[in-house]
């Protein structure tokens, strides 16, 4: 599997989203239902989306009893009036290394492994929360097709270690 890792600036966007917990295996009820609420209400308000959707992980590793604590949203044009749990909201602009996985979603670990280990090598700390965009759709993509994009938000370290 050849993952290319590569360091960008990634733009600050505006975002419409809402903040869902939810355990492991829940993510792929969860996720999809919580995208189709969001895009009905984007629709019916006239939001433009402006890129793929994407899923925030405000943890690195689930917290209790493998619980995710995550951001479900649409990077859109303008801002737009909350409604409920959906909240305006925006991804900042960062410096970030970048992965594109291929594939089914169960495999998506040996990116991260691969990423994580890219920044640690190359001496950047993280700086925030990891990010999904999904490139295309699963309900209608075979699974070894599924394409993600994994930004992670970090910086160089500025720490050196004296002899």
């Amino acid at each position: 599997m050849d993952m290319k890792i590569e360091l960008l600036e990634q733009p600050e966007q505006l975002t419409f989203a809402l903040r869902k917990t939810a355990k492991t295996e829940e993510l792929q009820k969860i996720i999809p239902e919580k995208y189709a609420q969001l895009y009905a209400y984007l629709t019916q308000t006239g939001g433009e989306i402006t890129a793929t959707p994407y899923v925030a992980y405000f943890t690195q590793k689930p917290q209790t009893e493998l619980l995710w604590d995550m951001e479900i949203g649409f990077p859109v044009a303008k801002a737009l009036h909350n409604a409920g749990e959906i909240l305006m909201g925006q991804i900042p602009a960062m410096q970030a290394a970048v992965i594109t996985y291929r594939g089914a979603y169960s495999g998506i670990g040996a990116a991260y492994d691969a990423i994580l280990k890219w920044i640690e090598e190359n001496n950047y700390v993280l700086t925030g929360k990891f990010y999904e965009f999904y490139l295309n759709d699963p309900s209608t993509t075979p699974e070894n097709e599924l394409a993600t994009k994994i930004v992670i938000p970090c910086k160089q370290n500025k720490k050196t270690t004296n002899a």
